[in-house]
């Protein structure tokens, strides 16, 4: 008689137990068992149906559960450790429940409601190599997540493990090392306590991935517009963007951004018709406050993004009148082309490495070329120009400063979306050693839009050469408050490191350093600006890790070329970063 066949299936497995559980049993047995029965139904159970996850046992302390895909088997594993190290926040460490977790994909044998096999047996092994509130993950699982979640593993290598015939390749990652640095419950400073929103990146429903350019350009204008009206804060399109093409809990978006009002919504091309569908929602208890669907012809595209920037904001301010209504319209440029053109270059400009920056200057440029009247692509090409030179990633210096200067000045002489140009335009004043004007162009950018993170990070840059060294520090600190999961976070907490070594404040601009290099290990300032913090503290071996880090990034550094990029007013202030660089062996010229 022939042997019965198992089924098999493949599967992402999470396993999960209590760490220290023995310990603390041993110590309160009954609320611990309590502590745990309530963390599974409130919170983990609730979180593994959300995620679309089956639980295949219980064990004690531990758990089994099943996922149809890797990623949302480590998005869940993610969502339980974050909210479980809230929940026990308050709670002293010796009794604060903390969960390992290791996920595998791979093949498993089904057996009634049972899974069995190595595939299982992984996923148990690397929940035994995952610290205490940390997770691990098998190579496959690495490989089918990639950049689809804004999340840094470390490579820990190749490891044996009980039962399995061959080394198993693990990433780790611990989920407080990416935790917030700011405190986004608190009020955004400048706008008396007034709420924040945040604009989720609307769907695209044409079925037409060609079409998503559109579609994202159609969500940044109404971010853009909705920042103008300065009667509340809006978060930066890079940390709204993170949830792009994810299904999310509106309540969770909210706490994640600090925002108590969301934006979300679709749009829909068929020929020359388009249908908008919007809604605005309070976070706080996922109520609709508003809703509304828009069916015109493709020509009347901004027309429907002024009505629903009106809508949103009469919802949350409906003392607002008239006049305000009005003064929020900003001009819009007539060629609809030269606009999608626009947002390409955007798309590139927001990559920041020198390829895609360069291919963002000449979509700027045709978007320019074909609506010479449209300031968004002037304003755009003015802060490429500030970034080639600012990352040395120009072999002409001057000639990027002076079209910084003329882009510049063209987006402010249009008006339309003038802020753009005005930051573009304080760089070339403060490269030319004109600070005072420099600064002035910057505040008078951050008052036409007041809810621009990229700004801030901009004005605490400029604040920074010209020897303002705590506006620096606070124009960042805002920053990261507007934009708080930034997908070029890195970016940002980067200048707060260098703006803090300047400043003096060596433990702090360690632990921006720090973050960032985790976050991005492959951002080269990151790295150089933390080798510069722990230089200043003496602490020099670190310090020649770090720059070595950097030098494989960029090999052919010199002083030269940082005095060329960081055009600091006081002498003292470059020497802050100079002096650790020279200590780490940086060569005066390349």
């Amino acid at each position: 008689m022939a042997e019965e066949r198992f089924r098999r299936k493949l599967a992402a497995i999470l396993a999960a137990d209590v760490a220290g559980y023995s310990r603390m049993t041993e110590t309160d047995e009954e609320d611990t068992l309590n502590r745990l029965r309530r963390l599974r139904t409130q919170t983990i159970e609730p979180l593994i149906a959300e995620h679309r996850g089956r639980v295949v046992k219980l064990m004690g302390d531990g758990a089994l559960v099943e996922f149809a895909s890797a990623v949302d088997a480590v998005r869940c594993a993610v969502e339980i450790q974050g909210r479980v190290a809230d929940l026990d926040a308050d709670t002293p460490s010796a009794r604060q429940i903390r969960f390992r977790i290791g996920i595998n994909l791979g093949d498993v044998v089904v057996d009634d409601d049972d899974l069995l096999g190595d595939g299982v047996n992984i996923a148990s092994r690397l929940e035994q190599l995952a610290e205490p509130g940390g997770i691990c993950i098998s190579a496959k699982v690495f490989e089918e997540v990639g950049n689809k979640l804004d999340l840094v593993f470390e490579d820990m290598g190749e490891r044996e493990v009980k039962n399995i015939a061959r080394p198993v390749r693990v990433y780790g990652l611990k989920v407080s090392a990416v935790s917030p640095l700011v405190d986004v419950s608190a009020p955004v400073a400048g706008f008396a306590g007034r709420p924040a929103i945040a604009v989720l990146p609307f769907d695209n429903m044409s079925g037409d991935p060609a079409h998503g350019f559109f579609v994202d350009g159609l969500t940044e204008d109404l971010i853009l517009r909705l920042s103008s009206w300065k009667w509340f804060p809006v978060i930066a399109r890079n940390s709204t963007f993170v949830f792009k093409g994810h299904a999310v809990d509106i309540r969770d978006v909210g706490r994640k951004l600090g925002a108590r009002y969301v934006v979300e919504g679709s749009v829909r091309k068929s020929g020359n018709r388009i249908r908008v569908t919007a809604q605005l929602i309070d976070a706080t208890d996922h109520r609709h406050v508003w809703a509304e669907r828009y069916d015109r012809d493709l020509a009347d595209t901004f027309a429907v993004q002024d009505e629903i920037t009106d809508r949103i904001v009469g919802a949350l301010e409906p003392v607002i009148g008239d006049a305000e209504q009005h003064r929020a319209r900003v001009g819009r440029p007539e060629n609809l082309d030269a606009w999608e053109l626009c947002q390409r270059a955007f798309w590139h400009y927001y990559r920041v490495n020198r390829q895609d920056q360069q291919l963002a200057k000449e979509w700027f440029r045709k978007s320019i070329a074909m609506d010479p009247e449209l300031a968004m692509a002037w304003g755009g090409l003015s802060i490429a120009c500030y970034y080639d030179v600012v990352t040395s990633w120009t072999s002409d210096v001057g000639g990027s400063i002076e079209e910084m200067r003329a882009a510049g000045l063209r987006a402010v002489a249009i008006g339309d979306h003038g802020h753009l140009g005005r930051f573009g335009l304080g760089f070339a004043h403060i490269y030319s050693r004109q600070y005072d004007s420099g600064i002035r162009e910057m505040e008078r950018g951050i008052e036409e839009n007041p809810s621009s993170a990229h700004g801030y990070y901009l004005y605490s840059m400029a604040h920074m050469f010209a020897g303002h060294s705590e506006r620096a520090v606070e124009g960042v600190g805002r920053a990261l408050r507007l934009s708080p999961r930034d997908y070029h976070i890195a970016q940002l907490i980067s200048a707060a490191t260098i703006a803090n070594v300047v400043a003096g404040n060596y433990e702090q601009a360690i632990m921006f350093g720090e973050n960032a290099t985790a976050r991005a290990p492959e951002h080269p300032l990151a790295h150089r600006n933390l080798a510069v913090a722990l230089a200043s503290l003496g602490r020099m071996d670190e310090a020649r890790a770090a720059i070595g880090n950097f030098k494989r990034l960029v090999p052919s550094y010199s002083i030269e070329t940082f005095r060329r990029a960081m055009p600091f007013k006081d002498s003292k202030d470059a020497d802050a970063v100079i002096g650790p660089l020279r200590r780490l062996g940086v060569p005066e010229s390349s």
